[in-house]
């Protein structure tokens, strides 16, 4: 079975200077050639999504990986939006994070379903839902 990169281009902006922006260690990361394009200064590499992880949505990100987003760009008490939930992985990344309140938004009924069955077996948790 042939080897292959997989890769997303995660961009943060800001309009002036951002309230909230902690680089991690060093180590965790790893400087790149710029290629023209200045934003890009680190890449964070990883498993992507796999075995049971894997099984909840097609373009499902790894919670490792939203965990770190998550780190650097909100403190404790932030409100956090995810308007293309999924399977919730950016709601269940944070609870692994102290503080962060999530608020999703995910128009298909499936999904919507999914997001509370993990919610309930993995965290013992409701989801509120609200069809505003």
């Amino acid at each position: 079975r042939p080897e292959f990169a997989l890769f997303d281009f995660i961009l943060f902006y800001s309009k002036g200077s951002p309230d909230t922006f902690r680089w991690i260690g060093q180590n965790e990361m790893h400087n790149v050639i710029r290629c023209g394009v200045p934003e890009l200064e680190a890449v964070w590499t990883g498993a992507i999504c796999a075995g049971n992880e894997r099984q909840w949505h097609p373009t499902q990100k790894p919670r490792w990986l939203l965990e770190k987003i998550l780190f650097v760009s909100s403190v404790p008490g932030a409100q956090v939006l995810d308007p293309f939930a999924g399977s919730g992985s950016t709601a269940f990344a944070a609870q692994r994070l102290p503080g962060r309140q999530v608020t999703l938004i995910e128009p298909e009924p499936k999904y919507v379903g999914l997001i509370q069955s993990i919610a309930k077996d993995e965290f013992g948790c409701k989801v509120t839902l609200n069809d505003n």
